[in-house]
């Protein structure tokens, strides 16, 4: 239990690396929603998607606090499949991704 919760914080740190991160966002996707440096990885690392397995992908989108940034990259750079959970989510959300 108190390795979750240590593995739970790294997934919300901002200076956990991004391969770490990308790990810990299948095991803890709630907590790596939480980390407010999601937004700039996607900046930085523009393939960032071919590096997340579609199934964690699918597990961020099952969140309610995806972050918005998150959400329209995943629309634009995934799978079509995910693309289109994506777009469904958004849609249930506020019918756009272009806020």
């Amino acid at each position: 239990m108190r390795e979750q919760s240590h593995l739970a914080a790294a997934a919300r740190d901002p200076n956990t690396t991004v391969d770490v991160l990308i790990w810990l966002a299948s095991h803890f996707p709630a907590a790596f929603c939480d980390n407010q440096v999601v937004p700039l990885l996607l900046l930085e690392h523009p393939n960032l998607g071919s590096h997340i397995p579609e199934s964690t992908l699918l597990l961020l989108l099952q969140q309610p606090h995806t972050p918005r940034t998150l959400l329209r990259w995943i629309a634009t750079h995934s799978s079509a499949a995910v693309a289109e959970t994506v777009r469904l989510y958004i849609n249930f959300a506020d019918n756009s991704i272009d806020d």
